[in-house]
């Protein structure tokens, strides 16, 4: 517990990443993470999860690098419990609505053509010596995926990675804040309904040795 503080924070790390994007479907695990916090929940459509969220002030993020994808939250105290319940359900009942997958998966494909390509000199340099150092390697891929691996995703490509790295053998959980003990053990029961094990986690080789180098 933070003395002082109202606002609970949550924060699930799960060892999954781009690595896990089967070949051919580059993108897939970032655009599943994507899916389950933004596509709405079993009970909530995506705008009604947006219109719940808003007045509580709550906060719902997720990211997905190399090997680990992070969904955090944060709100004040006193909505916590109607939070948590959102907040989980996005885990373990989300909608996978055709139409969020649609639109979400363009946002990924236009984050590529147009921010990737025609705005961010810098991240794509970064993305193109990644392909060069780790050719033949898991880092390979962008994190976004590549125009190929996404046009080739499905919506059923998300449901069955959801189930495949979504799971309690891969997260940890953590809380901060005005938080305890029993406010986390709070968090891990509501995620129960999680798999609790899928995929094996991707065996990460060493990167081939680079030759030629110019220090």
């Amino acid at each position: 517990t933070t003395p002082g503080t109202p606002i609970v924070s949550v924060r699930l790390v799960f060892r999954a990443g781009a690595v896990d994007d089967p070949k051919g479907k580059e993108g897939l695990t970032a655009l599943t993470t994507r899916l389950l916090t933004e596509g709405g929940t079993k009970s909530l459509s995506a705008g009604e999860l947006n219109d719940a969220l808003f007045p509580m002030a709550g906060e719902l993020e997720s990211d997905t690098d190399k090997e680990f994808t992070v969904v955090s939250g944060r709100v004040h105290q006193e909505r916590f419990d109607r939070f948590l319940e959102i907040f989980a359900d996005t885990l373990t009942a989300p909608r996978l609505d055709p139409k969020e997958f649609e639109r979400l998966k363009t946002e990924q494909l236009n984050a590529i053509r147009n921010r990737l390509r025609s705005e961010n000199d810098e991240e794509l340099g970064k993305i193109t010596l990644d392909a060069l150092l780790y050719d033949g390697h898991p880092y390979r891929h962008a994190n976004v995926g590549t125009e190929t691996g996404l046009n080739a995703i499905t919506l059923d490509d998300v449901a069955a990675q959801w189930k495949r790295v979504f799971t309690k053998s891969r997260l940890v959980v953590g809380v901060a804040g005005a938080a305890d003990e029993a406010l986390g053990g709070r968090v891990v029961a509501a995620l129960k309904a999680l798999p609790d094990t899928g995929a094996p986690l991707v065996a990460i080789p060493a990167a081939a040795e680079t030759k030629n180098q110019t220090v």
